[in-house]
């Protein structure tokens, strides 16, 4: 989910029109991967919000951005009264949220607008 967000969420509004507009170049590629947006399940939402909150608690340092920090994370799951048993859960997923977002965002520029930060059309895909 994250990921996908990461590539395209910027421009989904785009894709979405673009995609409506059938025979116009690109239409077909857009509502391919308009196809390819992940659902967010129900039960993994408090963690989607918790993830956007704690980033915006991340320093940056010269031309990188850096992890969230534990301390952060562990302050929010104490103010959200997140019992002790459900705290490796929740810190595990954030920590691979974090490390999915920092691939992403130091990949070098590869000079696409439209495919963000990254060099997703290099040979690793795999993301």
């Amino acid at each position: 989910m994250l990921l996908w967000t990461l590539r395209h969420g910027k421009h989904e509004r785009f894709l979405e029109r673009l995609a409506q507009q059938k025979g116009v170049h690109g239409a077909d590629k857009a509502a391919e991967t308009l196809a390819t947006r992940p659902t967010l399940h129900q039960d993994l939402q408090d963690v989607w919000h918790a993830w956007h909150y704690l980033s915006m608690t991340r320093t940056a340092g010269f031309a990188a951005v850096n992890a969230i920090q534990l301390s952060d994370m562990v302050a929010w799951l104490d103010v959200h009264g997140v019992p002790v048993r459900w705290r490796p859960w929740w810190v595990r997923l954030l920590l691979a949220m974090d490390a999915t977002y920092l691939q992403h965002a130091r990949r070098p520029t590869n000079g696409d607008a439209g495919d963000g930060p990254g060099s997703e059309g290099g040979p690793d895909r795999s993301g």
